[in-house]
């Protein structure tokens, strides 16, 4: 019975220290380089984008981003292997990696990872994050939001990040 209290007041302090910086992302896309497998079984090929982004945080600015995906028969990604550099107006810049497949081409939903970052945005290395991908206009084109879950205090440092 302790356990379970313990187990329920930790998630309660952690919901309520808790905050979301949310990240918009639009884009046009590129898919080059396919190799197609035999019998329909699926294709690798390599993506490239070059995005604009704004944030709940008031950063915004743009990224690039590069990699690999293989697709099955069904166009589900199987595996990814894809990188991004984001550059916020005022110079500071985060990367990301996404390697966690979730979905097809059209409409993804993975978790990634900060992996590094300068400024305001150290504060999201290594926080959880989601994304969910939507492409438009014949699959040129796409929008990305992403939700970073942080501490309040991280969340807050942010918001008040002194630039000099």
């Amino acid at each position: 019975m302790y356990r379970l209290f313990f187990i329920i007041f930790f998630f309660i302090i952690n919901s309520i220290n808790a905050e979301t910086v949310k990240m918009s992302f639009g884009g046009k896309q590129k898919i080059e380089n396919t190799i197609e497998f035999p019998n329909n079984q699926g294709i690798v090929f390599n993506w490239t984008s070059s995005n604009t982004f704004t944030s709940n945080v008031g950063l915004f600015g743009s990224s690039e981003c590069t990699g690999t995906m293989e697709l099955n028969s069904k166009g589900q990604i199987n595996k990814q292997f894809i990188t991004c550099k984001g550059i916020a107006k005022n110079g500071f810049s985060f990367w990301t990696f996404h390697d966690d497949p979730g979905g097809d081409l059209d409409a993804e939903v993975n978790p990634f990872k900060i992996t590094h970052g300068t400024g305001p945005f150290e504060e999201l290395v290594g926080a959880r994050c989601l994304g969910a991908l939507r492409t438009v206009h014949d699959q040129n084109y796409y929008l990305f939001d992403a939700s970073c879950n942080v501490t309040k205090a991280s969340y807050d440092r942010i918001v008040n990040f002194k630039y000099d």
